[in-house]
């Protein structure tokens, strides 16, 4: 796909690599869940998410602190983003609750840029008083 506004071809990219859950064994169900989840996926371009190899924990793919503007990722996330530096294991509580997190978080940061920036609330007062 491409953007209209750069034209230029992009990738989806899982800031916690999907490969470190898809058909591995010992992984907490919840981090193979919330892995596939709007929170932990970003937009980079196509040449960049493939050059990218999935070795790279996200606090070491995250750390230029533009990386992390350019990907929407706010102090509230990075917070817990941050402290991930290795692939989840079932029975790490401590990075499970990082990962979810981090991902939980940055889902409400983009629903609620979304909702601000659209005026959201405007359009359902308007049309409530339309009614």
């Amino acid at each position: 796909m491409t953007l209209e506004d750069t034209n230029a071809p992009w990738d989806w990219d899982h800031i916690y690599p999907y490969s470190w859950v898809r058909g591995k064994w010992y992984i907490d169900s919840n981090t193979r869940h919330w892995t596939n989840s709007i929170g932990n996926f970003r937009i980079l371009p196509l040449e960049i998410n493939r050059s990218e190899s999935n070795v790279l924990s996200p606090s070491e793919r995250l750390i230029n602190e533009a990386e992390r503007k350019s990907s929407f990722i706010e102090d509230n996330d990075w917070e817990y983003w941050g402290k991930i530096k290795a692939r989840i294991n079932e029975n790490d509580h401590k990075m499970i609750k990082y990962h979810l997190s981090a991902v939980i978080t940055r889902l409400c940061n983009i629903y609620k840029e979304w909702y601000t920036t659209l005026s959201i609330d405007e359009l359902f007062n308007k049309n409530r008083e339309e009614v």
